[in-house]
């Protein structure tokens, strides 16, 4: 028996409520919300509230997170996400999910429109923090390129609306390389390191030696054996014994200490570093992983200043599949002259260089020398010209009176000669920057001796510039052989790469290599402190 037509007409409507409920919250919700989006744009002015404009324009003003089934799903989506927001070392505090949660609960029509709006813009505010950070990086002189992964506000609204599934889509605006995503899986660890009341602290009584017997050597095999460098079996004695020596060694490497087996007073204070400042490290370098680009290069150099290194990477089909097919330790900056952070293409090499000095160094340690000694620059194989530009004269130094030249305003430019003794070796990789920074040789190879590398006026000095310069001109048929060669002749050339390759020099205090081996360095530069200082404002 068919039911009747009126019941039809009952049921048709209970099928269709859930999607006409936006239209049916009526012109009063729809006037409200106008009216609250236009109150904020006046005291805001802000690109997030004129792109809700245009957004809840396009849609009539009726409700993206309520009145239906599939738009309450798509609030508990996001309210969810920001729950869990420390999963991305982002705190969730600040995008309010519980403010949110009590707005969800409420009837009256004026929380219903701030809760539309604040979701909204917690949306927009989260979406941001994980494709482009919290903090801007030009606020730490970083010269970085804007990251490809940034969306307009408008675009994020609308992609979030017509996503069927939040959360997939949420995920997918976090940077999607290996580096990230194994500092998060550390991260969580660390975090279960916390929840069980974090490593045991060894005594700082003494030095501790391979062949010792003491007490204390019971409680370094038990730290070791937490943080995963001692194998569980190797015991609890207190014989300071092979097995730990290894232990320690690798303890050692993986921050950056000189590994010698020996725990004296670095190595101590590395042990005993509070898990709860390695969250924060690890939080801080998630955030610097967000200020790079997505597509970092099908294959790019990257230089770790911190890490005091250099690996070359190719990528395979996808984002998350990278292989190192070159690496090599190098120095970095001093303190005093530190090596900024920027992202610029590499375009050519230049072998057996000139090293043109710049005016900061020319001023403050080679024009001192000369006025003590005149014989300075022949015996380093200076030249003198008249200024800076390329078809600027060579002088005689011996015609100069040094005494009376002016510091400020230094009319001259000191130019080293090719040779061994040339600062910036036999080779030199050029990728234009504000900085005047570039990677290079050197003849002082002692300094790749040293755990802690920082010596340099800034530039980046390789341990290996020939592997790199094989890498790098491979694909134009250049070999070792040739290129020893092409040095060997003493003839300064410049080769231009088959391509502009990426290079980003970075500087992270932490890093999870392919094989789960966690590593944390020393922040030399206090570049960890100032970006703690604006990332964590409002607490951890």
């Amino acid at each position: 028996m068919k039911p009747p037509v009126r019941e039809l007409l009952f049921l048709l409507l209970f099928l269709l409520l859930p999607t006409a409920l936006p239209a049916a919250a009526g012109a009063g919700f729809a006037e409200a919300l106008q009216e609250r989006i236009e109150a904020e744009l006046t005291r805001l002015s802000g690109a997030d509230v004129a792109a809700l404009q245009r957004f809840y324009g396009e849609r009539e003003f009726r409700p993206l997170w309520q009145g239906s089934q599939r738009a309450a799903a798509r609030a508990a989506d996001l309210r969810a996400a920001l729950e869990a927001a420390d999963r991305e070392g982002l705190d969730p505090a600040f995008y309010r999910p519980d403010h949110l949660a009590r707005l969800a609960r409420a009837e009256d029509l004026a929380k219903r429109v701030e809760f539309e709006f604040d979701m909204s813009m917690a949306l927009l505010r989260y979406v941001h923090d994980l494709q482009t950070g919290r903090v801007d990086p030009e606020y730490l002189k970083a010269d970085l390129p804007p990251s490809d992964r940034a969306r307009p506000p408008l675009a994020i609204l609308r992609e979030a609306a017509a996503a069927g599934n939040l959360t997939v889509w949420l995920a997918a605006q976090a940077p999607r390389g290996p580096r990230y995503l194994r500092l998060k899986r550390l991260l969580a660890g660390l975090r279960e390191v916390a929840a069980r009341g974090g490593w045991i602290r060894v005594p700082e009584t003494r030095v501790l030696k391979p062949g010792m017997v003491h007490p204390d050597v019971a409680v370094l095999r038990r730290r070791l054996t937490e943080s995963g460098d001692l194998p569980a079996e190797a015991g609890r004695g207190t014989a300071f014994d092979a097995a730990l020596e290894a232990a320690v060694r690798r303890f050692q490497a993986r921050h950056g200490l000189e590994v010698d087996g020996i725990v004296g007073r670095r190595t101590l204070a590395a042990l005993n570093t509070p898990v709860e400042v390695r969250i924060r490290q690890v939080i801080l370098n998630l955030e610097r992983r967000r200020w790079l680009p997505m597509d970092l290069g099908q294959r790019y150099i990257l230089v770790n200043i911190a890490g005091f290194a250099l690996e070359m990477v190719e990528r395979g089909a996808t984002p998350f599949v990278e292989e190192t097919v070159f690496a090599t330790e190098v120095v970095v900056g001093t303190p005093y002259h530190q090596t900024p952070v920027f992202s610029r293409p590499m375009t050519h090499i230049v072998l057996n260089p000139y090293w043109n000095v710049p005016p900061s160094i020319a001023v403050r340690e080679i024009l001192p020398r000369l006025r003590e000694d005149p014989g300075y620059l022949e015996r380093e194989g200076f030249e003198v010209l008249a200024g800076w530009e390329a078809d600027a004269p060579v002088l005689d130094p011996a015609a100069i009176d040094w005494k009376r030249a002016p510091a400020r305003g230094f009319p001259y430019r000191f130019r080293q000669k090719p040779g061994p003794d040339n600062a910036l070796g036999r080779l030199k990789f050029m990728l234009p920057n504000r900085y005047h920074v570039y990677l290079h040789d050197t003849p002082a190879r002692e300094l790749f001796r040293r755990a802690r590398r920082a010596f340099s006026h800034g530039c980046v000095r390789l341990r290996d510039p020939q592997g790199l310069a094989v890498r790098l001109l491979a694909p134009a048929g250049w070999d070792r052989e040739r290129l020893d060669r092409a040095i060997g002749s003493g003839e300064r050339r410049v080769i231009r790469l088959p391509a502009p390759l990426p290079v980003h020099v970075t500087y992270f205090t932490a890093w999870v290599e392919r094989d789960g081996t966690p590593h944390f360095r020393d922040d030399i530069y206090g570049r960890d402190a100032r970006l703690a200082a604006l990332l964590f404002r409002g607490g951890a």
